[in-house]
Parts: structure tokens; sequence; C-alpha cells
């Protein structure tokens, strides 16, 4: 994709893609646009015929009641759109993205290698309340086949 300031795929030594500007960009100069229907944002899932009656249906999860509600949301959706396999507008973008390993996922002797007490017990705290929500979240999704 060529722009007038602005170049990606760019390509550089030992295999490496990204970005490249071609041309000075000034000062909080827009120089990338990305279309609004391929952005995903909770208020457009909230919206999403598909999916949203869960969202209504479970509020203690899917609301302002419940701290992670946004986070929650979008995994959910992510789920969904996963599951759809090709079918989803989502396809290209989810099979591109990447495998991740939280910290609190990490073997418990490298969390305490770390030898920083206020460290490890967040990451045992964050442990706990990620497999709290999943088991909630499981629960729910129980209910939609």
């Amino acid at each position: 994709m060529k722009m007038p300031k602005f170049e990606f795929p760019a390509y550089f030594d030992g295999g490496l893609v990204g970005a490249r500007v071609t041309k000075p960009i000034e000062h909080r100069e827009a120089f990338l646009f990305v279309p609004y229907n391929v952005i995903i944002t909770v208020d457009k899932i909230i919206r999403n015929k598909e999916i949203n009656f869960v969202f209504r249906e479970n509020p203690d999860l899917f609301t302002k009641e419940h701290g992670d509600w946004e986070q929650l949301i979008l995994a959910v959706f992510l789920m969904y759109e996963t599951q759809k396999g090709d079918n989803s507008f989502w396809a290209p973008y989810l099979r591109i993205m990447p495998k991740v390993t939280f910290f609190c996922d990490f073997d418990k002797s490298s969390i305490l290698a770390t030898e920083e007490y206020g460290l490890v017990v967040e990451a045992m705290e964050y442990k706990n309340e990620v497999f709290s929500e999943w088991e909630q979240i499981e629960a729910v999704l129980k209910k939609y086949p």
C-alpha cells in the first residue's frame, strides 16, 4: 500500500517487515487512515445482532457492574468470530494474531526469579482473576452452543 508519506509493507535487512516513512510528517499530521468497518470496538460489538443478546442476558459480566466488562466483551467476540473460521469477516486478522503468554502464566520459578515480591504477588493475583473470569465466561458460553 503506497501512501503519500508512508509505505507499507516495507522490507528491511534481515527479513524484517514493517512500515517506512518516505517524507517528513508534520506535527499532528494524519498519515494513516483506518476505515471504520475494520475497527473492532465494544460499541460495535454490543450492536452486533448476531451476538449482542449474550451481553444483554448477562449484565453481571458485560456491563459496568464488572470491572473488566469491556475486555470480556472483546474476548467473547473474538472467540465467536474465531469459531466461524473463514466465514468470519475478521478471519485474516484472527489468523495473524500473535500467540501471547502472560507473565502470570510463566512457570513459577521464572516468576520467582524476578525477586520482586510485589510483582510475584501481582502475577499470582492476576492469574487467579483471569481463571475466575474464564470460569464465569465459560458458564455463560455453555448456555449458547
